[in-house]
Order: structure tokens, then sequence, then C-alpha cells
């Protein structure tokens, strides 16, 4: 009964997505005709800290041989028919945290973003963080500003993600330029993976690594005398980035799963 109650309570706290929004209207003229949002609709100083905004960008391919990679679509309705034609995939770009014993997703799998400064709105956030990390210049000029997710509460903050097209031929391959203090890896990865159907795994996490472990006694009692150590979560395994070794194995360190997971499931 206690276990069901825990896992409850996890599941209702990292909550489901409801399927992509559009761009709030102000931030949509923002970005299209880089007019900034107007300090009387920045959150206040106490409220800055405790937002972060992260970036799914995609990128479109061409499954053929011989023909152009990375194709460019002039409207939404070329690009809709053409991924319903199965000639056409897209990749999605990841990256893997740095170890920080700092960070409380050191070592993740997830999208490159963090908090916001103080000034900025998210679309400022996620612009400034997206070059920071991995050197990727988000611009109306080059990339379409699709929407965004509904906003999750994270540990300590409230996430915001906002979903890019790249659409300028020049950017499609970009230099992936890690900033080592806060990225080890970035790489993009095929969406076949994730849709249609999806088709994730599991991880096992331990108990003690949890803070309901250190608060609760009855917690550490449930671990200690009914062996109950580890808990599962649906993940993705990723393939691992170019160049990186690997054994034809699930590579934990390339899982995708918590938070990021259920932005992409």
């Amino acid at each position: 009964y206690i276990l069901h109650r825990m896992l409850k309570g996890l599941i209702k706290r990292i909550g489901r997505y409801d399927g992509i929004r559009g761009p709030d209207p102000d931030e949509y003229e923002a970005w299209a005709f880089e007019n900034p949002v107007s300090d009387s609709e920045l959150p206040s100083n106490k409220e800055w800290e405790k937002l972060a905004s992260v970036a799914a960008i995609f990128r479109i391919r061409n499954k053929a041989e011989n023909s152009e990679a990375f194709p460019i679509f002039p409207n939404f309705q070329d690009l809709v028919i053409a991924l319903e034609s199965g000639s056409y995939g897209a990749d999605l770009l990841f990256i893997k945290r740095a170890v920080n014993k700092d960070d409380h997703y050191s070592g993740d799998v997830a999208f490159p973003g963090g908090k916001w400064h103080s000034g900025e709105d998210g679309l400022e956030c996620v612009v400034r963080e997206v070059k920071e990390e991995v050197g990727i210049e988000l611009s109306h000029s080059t990339h379409l500003l699709l929407g965004r997710l509904k906003e999750v509460q994270a540990k300590n903050c409230k996430v915001t993600c906002y979903v890019f097209l790249i659409n300028d031929p020049n950017c499609v391959d970009p230099v992936l330029t890690c900033d080592p203090s806060e990225v080890s890896h970035a790489w993009w990865v095929d969406t076949d993976q994730f849709f249609p159907d999806s088709n994730h795994e599991e991880i096992d996490y331990p108990i003690s690594k949890f803070e309901l472990s250190k608060k609760y006694l009855f917690v550490r009692l449930a671990e200690q005398f009914l062996g109950i150590d580890k808990v599962y979560f649906p993940c993705f395994y990723l393939p691992v980035p170019p160049k990186e070794k690997t054994e034809n194995k699930p590579n934990r360190d390339f899982c995708l799963w918590s938070l990021t997971f259920w932005m992409v499931n």
C-alpha cells in the first residue's frame, strides 16, 4: 500500500504532456520581428531563479539515396505532406550533461537549455543557453518556432520546452561545439525510435538515491525489510554519439529517461 501511494504520487508529479502548443502571441512577435518582450511582462526577481527553458531542435532528413540530404520546405503544408509520404524523417538534437556534483541532472541525456537570467524571458534564455552549450545560433531567419510544450515542474524549477525546426539549408548540419563544463556530448538522433510507435524500455534507479529515502523512515524500512531497493522507469536507449566506442547492448550512459523522456514521449 505504501509503495502504491509513493508511485501514484510520483506519477502525478511527473505528469503527462498534452502535445505541442502554439507559441504565445507576444513571444511569437518577439521571435519573428525581434521585438523584445516588455519589462512589465517579465517575471519578478524572485521568480527568475525558479524558471528554465530548453530547446527541442528538429531537422528534416531525406531517406532516399542520391538526393538532397536535408531538404527545406517553404510551408507547413508541404512539410506535413512530405513527412506523411514516408520518404522523409526527422532528427532531434540531444545533449549529455557533464558530470557535476552540484547539478541535480548531472550526466543525464537532455535537451540543451538552462535557467533564466535576470531580465530574460523564456525565448531569450533558450537562445542564450543553446549558443553557450552547443554553439548553435537560434534565429528567426534560420529556425521556425513551432511552439512549446506544457510547462513541467522539475526538482527546483519550472521548465518550458520550446520546439524549433531548422529552416535554412546552411544550418541543417551545424558544427556542435560543446561547453565542456556543461555538456559532454551533443548529437542528432533519428526520431523513428520515438514515432509513430514508442519503442521504450526500462531503467532501474536505486531507491536510496531518492530524497524520500532520506526524509521518510518508512521508505528506508521498505528498502531494508521488504527488499525493495529499485524503482523502474520507462526510457529510451539512444544510439551513442558518433566516434563513441560502444558494445552491441543498451548503454546506460546514453539513456533518455526522467524529465526529457516525458517531453519526447
